[in-house]
């Protein structure tokens, strides 16, 4: 249940960065849709971490799941670029 939990919020926070305007993964963003999916994923995720954990618990390591989710994908988007550059250009 918490290794769904944790895809669930590895996903939830994928969409929501992939609807940002200034993402640097794909050539275009997702529509408005990926950002409500990627909060149902979230609350979902949230929902699933909850059943096993203490409240606390769940909210502490949900709040530092998706945080570290959202960190790291904008950083892995500019090294994902800067390797596109070096091969192309």
């Amino acid at each position: 249940m918490v290794l769904l939990a944790a895809m669930l919020l590895v996903t939830g926070s994928s969409c929501i960065y992939l609807s940002s305007p200034k993402q640097l993964w794909c050539r275009q963003p997702l529509p408005a849709f990926g950002r409500y999916l990627g909060s149902v994923l979230l609350m979902g995720s949230f929902i699933l971490l909850w059943l096993p954990y203490q409240p606390v618990v769940a909210v502490a390591v949900w709040l530092t799941g998706t945080m570290c989710a959202l960190v790291v994908l904008p950083y892995s988007g500019a090294a994902l670029q800067l390797r596109r550059r070096r091969t192309h250009g």
